[in-house]
């Protein structure tokens, strides 16, 4: 795998996106916030999706629920594993992606017995707990949209037709290590056109968006069938 290229297809299709999506959780204070008093008290996330819901304009509280937390687990995490597969090493403790970014998130310090990915598997489990203790989402739905977040950089390799096989075995590697509803959360196909090939992930899980007045399912969603994911992704190889 060219990380390098990963790395420059990552920076030019994914930074503004999540520098949105940090933006969306600024606290009031306009300050840094860790992400333990997050994952501690309820209220950040409970104003959060007060947040989401009245952006959407739903009354669907649970719908505002799964989307805020896709929103966060693309911003907590998709920076970490993208630091930590291109540099082979976590980014600093106050990893910062834009000189505007309203925000820094604090991310906790390495050691050397604590390794990125486990950083990774942990922060997943601990804000699938949280949702589920204080706002009742499904362990399934919080666990495909933080697979979702960690497999970015594979997905936008996708978007660019890389080699099929080849992202598929890359990220199901990274992902070998990780608690099985994490690790399972998503399955890869490859399909083949011609000279072009490319991975895509189908998750297990539905995050609801479909729900929503004028929304489709997402491509990636458990609620449309396999073959007709690989259909939808061969027409546009």
């Amino acid at each position: 795998m060219d990380y390098q290229t990963l790395l420059a297809l990552f920076t030019e299709d994914a930074q503004k996106n999540i520098v949105s999506d940090l933006r969306a959780f600024k606290p009031a204070q306009n300050c840094g916030i860790s992400l333990d008093d997050v994952l501690q008290y309820p209220q950040y996330t409970s104003q959060w999706i007060v947040d989401e819901q009245r952006k959407l304009g739903t009354r669907h509280s649970m719908i505002a629920t799964s989307l805020m937390h896709k929103k966060l687990m693309k911003a907590v995490l998709t920076p970490w594993v993208a630091s930590y597969v291109l540099g082979e090493q976590p980014p600093t403790s106050n990893l910062s992606l834009a000189e505007n970014q309203p925000y820094t998130i604090i991310f906790p310090k390495e050691t050397a017995h604590y390794s990125g990915k486990m950083w990774l598997n942990e922060m997943s489990v601990a804000f699938a707990e949280h949702m589920a203790f204080f706002h009742r989402l499904s362990p399934d739905i919080s666990y495909g949209n933080a697979a979702l977040a960690i497999a970015q950089p594979w997905i936008i390799l996708a978007k660019h037709k890389a080699h099929g096989q080849e992202v598929a075995h890359s990220v199901q590697a990274f992902f070998q290590s990780f608690s099985d509803p994490l690790r399972f959360a998503l399955d890869w196909f490859v399909v083949e056109k011609h000279t072009l090939s490319g991975a895509f992930p189908h998750r297990n899980s539905c995050c609801l968006k479909y729900r929503l007045p004028n929304k489709e399912h997402c491509s990636t969603c458990d609620k449309i069938a396999l073959s007709e994911q690989q259909h939808n992704k061969y027409q546009i190889l």
